[in-house]
């Protein structure tokens, strides 16, 4: 029989009633069954309560665990956030690079089309320079 058992208690103080309310036995309960009934009574309460204090000391190392993942969480997020800081420099410095090349770019396709207009105007000259000699005629022998 469990002490703690509320079944236990309520038959106890059943029995008592009976005892003291029954038609055929009106007689008061002794000290001894009120004292039989209190210290099963106090034995319960303090099967509970040690009951309680296991939850209680669980609850305690449970919330420890939670403590040290919550704790682990936020080195966790931390470490994330200090990549995500150091990628988006380093997508920055990408950026940079790439405009620089995007003007680099720019300005050698601007020389090749100087330099394409420079070969143009320099065979344009010497088209004209072979026609002005052309207009010059040597002496086959000279002598």
């Amino acid at each position: 029989m469990l002490l703690s058992d509320p079944e236990v208690t309520r038959s106890l103080l059943a029995r008592q009633r009976q005892n003291t309310n029954g038609p055929t036995n009106m007689r008061t309960p002794s000290v001894s069954d009120r004292r039989t009934l209190t210290l099963k009574l106090i034995g319960a309460s303090a099967s509970t309560v040690q009951q309680g204090a296991g939850q209680v000391s669980t609850a305690v190392s449970t919330m420890g665990e939670i403590e040290r993942a919550v704790r682990q969480v936020n080195d966790i997020l931390r470490e994330i956030s200090h990549a995500s800081q150091e990628q988006s420099e380093g997508i920055q410095q990408v950026n940079v690079a790439v405009s620089q090349i995007d003007k680099v770019t720019q300005q050698n396709a601007a020389l090749v089309e100087q330099a394409a207009a420079a070969a143009q105007s320099l065979k344009d000259q010497a088209t004209s320079l072979w026609e002005v000699i052309g207009r010059f005629s040597l002496p086959e022998t000279i002598g």
